[in-house]
């Protein structure tokens, strides 16, 4: 067997690799998936990330009623407690949201361990 028959997918004996498979094209999705699975994780935990501190200004340019809303106005009247006691919330909201996205990479990919 040569490196082009390897190349190309098939055997020795000239037969396709992809013919003793039922499903084709099943082996590349199982493979590809993985890969994808796991960027696919990260990019939604850094999004939700980037949301929850994103509220904070999007609730103050629309004037939207929320935690943002009062963190601004906690800010702009120096009440520094809020201000601590929103950005805690905040901080280990976001800690949860990437520790969820390592728990499901550890679920996803055996391979990775806690």
């Amino acid at each position: 067997m040569g490196v082009d028959d390897v190349a190309a997918g098939h055997r020795s004996d000239g037969e396709p690799v992809a013919a003793r498979t039922k499903d084709p094209g099943g082996v590349r999705r199982a493979h590809l998936r993985q890969g994808v699975e796991l960027g696919t994780v990260t990019l939604l935990g850094l999004y939700i990330g980037f949301l929850v501190g994103g509220s904070v200004i999007i609730e103050s340019v629309f004037a939207l009623p929320g935690m943002g809303s009062e963190m601004v106005s906690a800010i702009l009247g120096r009440d520094y407690q809020v201000v601590q006691g929103f950005t805690l919330v905040y901080a280990v909201l976001v800690s949860v949201v990437y520790l969820l996205a390592d728990i499901t990479y550890a679920l996803i990919d055996p391979r990775i361990t806690l």
